[in-house]
């Protein structure tokens, strides 16, 4: 139900100006989606109970992980702009000393979990399991589903 997993599914693009992959906060509705199944273990095993109020001014309150600091010191994601460039699924103008940035989110979420199935991710490289290019089929049959 994120805002992340909601951009994925309608193929939101995504706009980049003089930022980084590493700035794009997107590839972690797939590590959620994995979940325990993701191959580098990301979140803190502590939960937060966050207040929040809902779209009909309601309180509720919202359980929720954090990323482990360590996780976040070894994330490298620039991976992935040639992931997406090498599928032609990326547009790169020139913007003064920076860069102007363009991809669809579908296109950067399948790029991503074929990019898992092949051993490595945005923290290194991971083994390979029958179990896991199982997760990662259904993960990329869902995103491909209407609704």
């Amino acid at each position: 139900h994120s805002p992340y997993y909601k951009l994925i599914k309608r193929h939101a693009q995504v706009l980049l100006l003089g930022a980084t992959q590493n700035n794009v906060t997107l590839i972690h509705a797939i590590e959620d989606l994995l979940g325990e199944d993701y191959p580098a273990r990301v979140y803190n095993q502590k939960r937060y109970r966050i207040p929040c109020i809902d779209a009909q001014g309601r309180d509720l309150v919202v359980t929720t992980p954090v990323h482990a600091p360590w996780a976040s010191a070894l994330r490298d994601c620039s991976c992935m702009e040639r992931l997406l460039a090498d599928r032609g699924a990326l547009q790169r103008v020139p913007l003064g000393e920076a860069a102007v940035v363009v991809f669809d989110s579908y296109d950067y979420a399948m790029a991503y979990l074929d990019y898992l199935a092949s051993g490595h991710s945005i923290y290194g490289r991971h083994r390979v399991t029958a179990h896991l290019l199982q997760r990662i089929q259904e993960v990329k049959e869902q995103l491909s589903t209407e609704g």
